[in-house]
């Protein structure tokens, strides 16, 4: 079959589609252009997507502010500037300015434009306690919108908190003196300096701490249903008030209008320090936390395949950007996949990028435009064919399949699918956590056996009150399944190990060679010899013998200090290669051993990765053996048949492809 290339750009046809974005456009295209392919039997398929790897940090949604300043007013002259106040328009939280909401004022709200443009927006809250006839508290409750921005590194992240806080206008004498929110330290941890400093509280979005590593226990938790009652807490908590004195602070004559709604958005859950100390993270920052791991083509030109959660979607191809560097990239597929199509559907043709964390639109920075290559072609003799996309976090598979993992699971399809003709099954694309275990439990083990003898002195005599035998003591440790991403966190382990059995041993990494040194005291009476006994696995990770795979021995005897002779490889155990199983195909014989074999895989380990890469070149047919099926299973394992191992913590995601044979 003859093909002709079409293709679609993101930045075309923007006088007809003004609102094509890079991740989400539309084309018209005149038929008569394309009348060089026959309107009869259209097939296509895509062979490259070219777009710019950039994606905004951090999300930008009205009513939901990524940091929220909560300033009492203590005493100090407040420096708001006249003329500032007027009727305001639509609140646009990417202006780079201020907007004021007051109380007691004629005009309660107003828009700051004392300020140039600015890379974040504050709406501030100006508000009253009176709890007597003579006594006030005021406070200011800064609303802060981050304007999407992307970050290439961690320092240009904390720097740019920093920068916004520094920036906030606090509106009171001295308040520009104020140092950094955030600090980072050299092993990429940041510490939260809230202090009480400018009578300030400050609280973080749930995505503002994940991104900065924070866990559930290191920060104090605020969940309310609207961010009224947010607001009413943090400001009145410790006073013994009534709910008509709260209200007071917030009265629906100032803060319910149509452009400030504080109960419009609920289920708000922020973060502050706990006790008001500074705090540090758990976790490294992650600047791209909320970054799409797969995104999946999806167009009108296809009619919709089976999906996620028993649903249907046209979503073509899927395609890694968790590992490709930022700039420009080019996704080719290797063995494209022609489907039916129309000639009509080519000229009014649509375009989506979809994360497939979230089933939207990734949230892409300015970037250059999108480009889509498309193979064009006629096929009078192409076969029935549809696509399925499985994956192992289906949520509505996991009510019937609780025990579903990534590595094991079965898949509730949205119907019960019925072949009354002969098919054929191929793997089209596969997603797999590159997250494996290279530690294994019964193969990496060490064993240490401590012999005690009487020390005896020049004349051969032992010494007074220490008797002759000897005493022989044998500690087998063994290594949990694990993975373990330095040789660093690999040492450390072992000496924990070590430790917990109070065996006089230091193991470290010193110049890309592993020591292992006994401390043991010479001058004891007892005369004390170690000698550590690792597994062939563990002997060949550690670098003191890849000769072969027998149990290596290291004796201390004579020598208190054994270095490995090679460089460590701490990913030896590893597999590259993989069994793709699954249970509605014919069998197939691996190893003499009959098993349903979708695909055989291999890849190239890469720890840089966080999810392993798949080509497949040509498609590998195999036969449909099940005739009617409402559920399918799908298994990975090694070459030994065992499930494959590892920390789980991106869901597998594959797509394959039943072809009616001829």
């Amino acid at each position: 079959m003859t093909s002709k290339n079409i293709f679609f750009t993101s930045n075309s046809h923007s006088e007809i589609f003004p609102a094509n974005t890079r991740s989400k456009f539309c084309s018209q295209i005149d038929q008569n252009k394309i009348d060089y392919i026959d309107k009869n039997n259209v097939t296509a398929a895509i062979k490259t997507i070219t777009f710019e790897n950039k994606f905004n940090a951090l999300s930008n949604e009205y009513g939901k502010p990524s940091i929220i300043v909560i300033q009492q007013i203590v005493g100090e002259e407040l420096l708001l500037y006249e003329g500032v106040f007027h009727s305001l328009g639509k609140i646009d939280i990417t202006s780079g300015k201020d907007y004021y909401f007051l109380t007691q004022t004629d005009k309660p709200y107003g828009e700051g434009q004392n300020f140039n443009a600015r890379n974040f927006t504050d709406i501030k809250l100006f508000c009253e306690l009176r709890y007597s006839t003579s006594t006030i508290t005021k406070y200011i409750v800064h609303n802060i919108y981050f304007h999407e921005t992307n970050f290439d590194n961690i320092k240009s992240f904390i720097g740019y908190l920093n920068y916004v806080y520094k920036n906030i206008e606090l509106d009171f004498v001295g308040s520009q003196r104020r140092g950094k929110l955030f600090t980072l330290n050299f092993n990429s941890h940041v510490t939260f300096n809230c202090k009480k400093k400018y009578f300030l509280d400050v609280l973080l979005s749930k995505e503002l701490s994940e991104m900065l590593g924070y866990s559930k226990t290191d920060l104090e938790t605020l969940s309310y249903q609207s961010q009224r009652d947010l607001l009413r807490s943090q400001v009145c908590r410790g006073y013994p008030f009534s709910n008509d004195v709260q209200a007071h602070i917030f009265s629906d004559n100032v803060f319910t209008n149509s452009y400030l709604d504080l109960d419009l958005f609920s289920n708000l859950k922020y973060f502050k320090c706990i006790q008001d100390k500074p705090t540090k993270s758990s976790n490294i920052v992650n600047v791209s936390k909320n970054h799409p791991d797969i995104l999946g083509l999806r167009t009108n030109l296809s009619t919709p395949d089976i999906f996620k959660n028993e649903s249907y979607d046209s979503q073509i191809v899927f395609f890694n950007v968790k590992d490709v560097n930022q700039g420009v990239q080019i996704h080719s597929i290797n063995n494209p996949s022609f489907f039916s199509t129309s000639l009509e559907k080519l000229s009014n043709a649509s375009f989506e990028l979809i994360d497939i964390n979230t089933g939207i639109t990734p949230n892409f920075s300015v970037g250059t435009p999108s480009f889509i290559h498309m193979l064009v072609g006629n096929n009078q003799n192409m076969t029935s064919r549809f696509n399925m996309f499985l994956d192992s976090s289906d949520e509505n598979s996991k009510q019937y399949y609780p025990q579903n993992n990534p590595v094991d699971f079965t898949i509730k399809l949205p119907e019960r699918l019925e072949f009354d003709k002969k098919w054929e099954v191929t793997l089209k694309s596969i997603f797999v956590s590159n997250d494996l275990y290279n530690i294994y439990k019964d193969s990496c083990w060490i064993k240490v056996r401590i012999l005690q003898s009487s020390r005896r002195d020049l004349s051969g005599q032992t010494f007074v009150g220490i008797g002759g035998d000897e005493t022989e003591k044998n500690i087998l440790l063994e290594l949990e399944n694990g993975l373990f991403r330095t040789l660093k966190d690999l040492c450390n382990y072992i000496q924990d190990l070590f430790d917990k059995k109070d065996l006089k041993l230091k193991i470290e990494k010193r110049n890309n060679k592993i020591q292992i040194r006994c401390l043991e005291e010479r001058l004891s009476p007892l005369l004390i010899n170690y000698d550590v006994i690792l597994s062939a696995s563990l002997s060949n990770i550690l670098g003191f013998d890849t000769t072969s795979m027998k149990d290596h021995k290291l004796n201390f005897e004579t020598r208190n200090v054994r270095e490995s002779t090679f460089s460590p490889n701490i990913f030896m155990l590893i597999p590259t290669n993989f069994i793709i199983m699954c249970n509605i195909v014919g069998n197939s014989v691996f190893g003499g051993v009959p098993a349903k074999i979708l695909k055989i895989i291999s890849s190239n380990f890469n720890p840089d990765h966080e999810i392993i890469k798949f080509s497949f070149y040509q498609d590998e047919l195999v036969d449909l053996d099940i005739k009617e099926f409402s559920s399918i299973q799908i298994k990975i394992v090694d070459t030994t048949g065992s499930p494959i191992k590892s920390v789980q913590s991106i869901p597998t995601r594959c797509q394959i492809q039943f072809i009616k044979k001829i």
